[in-house]
């Protein structure tokens, strides 16, 4: 390892400097206005690495260039060009359509265990005054992650509920006898 008061000598073809990348002063607060998560090194998270690269867990917020981290301008330039076009197709239209699948909470299974609420990769689900499972149907996309942990069974999704998915499964992968 070379210390801070060492000098070292040698030959080099090419030499790069690459200065730290941090993220905008107003990273933080903007997280916190917009619920959107960051990464660990303090940057705007994106939804999905590779399968959705401008998305965020916030329905209808997407981000590109540095505000993820430091990243080569033409890749940057071609996600600025992804954002705004995710972000004008519901502007054109209009309107903005949501799928209506959504969680909903039954206060009478409840353990009060709030796995649910650990597990919701939305941050979609709290407990208001009451101490009663509350989901914001804007935040909440239907993923079902906290019907599938609910030990009590306490959280269905709306228009869809065991039967009709155990239906679902069943017409797809039938038991031969």
């Amino acid at each position: 390892p070379v210390g801070t008061d060492t000098v070292v000598t040698m030959e080099v073809h090419m030499v790069v400097l690459s200065p730290a990348s941090l993220p905008s002063k107003g990273t933080v607060e903007i997280a916190r206005v917009m619920n959107m998560e960051k990464s660990p090194d303090g940057f705007l998270k994106e939804y999905h690495a590779r399968l959705d690269p401008i998305s965020t867990k916030t329905m209808g917020i997407y981000i590109a260039g540095s505000a993820q981290g430091q990243k080569e301008i033409d890749k940057a330039v071609s996600q600025a060009r992804g954002a705004a076009s995710a972000a004008s197709i519901p502007m054109g239209r209009g309107e903005h359509t949501m799928e209506l699948i959504r969680a909903t909470p039954i206060d009478e299974r409840c353990a009060k265990c709030y796995k649910c609420i650990e597990i919701c990769p939305y941050s979609a689900i709290s407990v208001n005054e009451e101490g009663h499972l509350e989901v914001d149907i804007i935040k909440c996309r239907g993923c079902g992650s906290c019907t599938a942990i609910c030990p009590s069974k306490a959280i269905e999704l709306t228009y869809f509920r065991d039967d009709q998915y155990m239906a679902l499964i069943n017409e797809l992968l039938p038991i031969e006898e």
